[in-house]
């Protein structure tokens, strides 16, 4: 199959500035691109259902460290974990120049899904 021309358009923004074309594609890539936006609706779903069970669960049982038991059989634990992060926007405030002396751009590919098929 050849490929076909690419119409180029520039977009830009204040964050960030990229080259659009546009390309025909067969059935197949645009059934791809339609179970990806099903998928990604699916994964929304399911990642609220299970923030809403471990509401459920931490509002039973509470936030402490603690082994569940059910039946003499360790079901689950519930455990408090810290992560030491960095807060960005202070460190770019008290430090400009050491801020630009190590960012960099981490470029990504994203696709948006535009109409659903």
């Amino acid at each position: 199959m050849a490929k076909t021309a690419i119409t180029p358009k520039v977009v830009a923004t204040a964050t960030t500035s990229t080259t659009e074309g546009t390309r025909k594609v067969s059935k197949v890539l645009v059934a791809k691109v339609a179970e990806m936006a099903h998928l990604r609706t699916e994964i929304a779903r399911l990642e609220k259902l299970a923030n809403s069970l471990r509401k459920e669960v931490l509002a039973e049982v509470g936030s402490d460290p603690v082994v569940l038991i059910h039946n003499n059989i360790k079901v689950a634990k519930v455990s408090v974990v810290i992560t030491e992060r960095p807060d960005l926007d202070a460190l770019r405030s008290a430090f400009p120049d050491a801020w630009n002396a190590v960012k960099y751009d981490s470029p990504a590919v994203k696709i948006s899904v535009i109409h659903e098929v």
